[in-house]
């Protein structure tokens, strides 16, 4: 009888791992543009701000409100990690936008790792498991 207790148990824990997993590769922020919801929990639906992911090139792209921005990205599972992050440098007339959009740009260096919340929705989160980012399928 302990055999068996065991036997089920082991299959229990290696079946939950495997969901797990499974649940992760569902994440698919390849090839989609997204619009950026929330900024350091603060609402920035209104502020035009974009990513999009080239899964051929690992690149992203979008616009941080006033400048568009670019760089690379790789993705695991649920790790991810930005590189290169560059802008171009218009003059933004409307101050609060360039400070949100120097928060975006500075936020992708701290970004570790990505959620699916909703079939639409994207979370990206800090080692602190904060939320950093949440973005809508455009």
């Amino acid at each position: 009888m302990k055999i068996v207790y065991l036997l089920f148990s082991a299959s229990l824990f290696f079946s939950a791992c495997n969901s797990a997993k499974t649940d992760s590769q569902k994440v698919n922020l390849e090839n989609n543009s997204y619009t950026i919801i929330t900024l350091m929990e603060e609402d920035v639906s209104t502020s035009n701000m974009t990513i999009s992911f080239d899964a051929e090139t690992k690149q992203i792209s979008g616009n941080a409100g006033c400048n568009s921005y670019f760089g690379g990205y790789t993705l695991t599972d649920r790790d991810i990690t930005f590189s290169k992050i560059g802008a171009t440098k218009k003059y933004c007339p409307d101050k609060e936008v360039g400070r949100k959009e120097k928060v975006l740009l500075n936020a992708f260096s701290e970004i570790t790792q990505m959620s699916q919340s909703t079939s639409d929705e994207i979370i990206f989160k800090n080692n602190n498991d904060q939320i950093v980012i949440t973005a809508k399928v455009k």
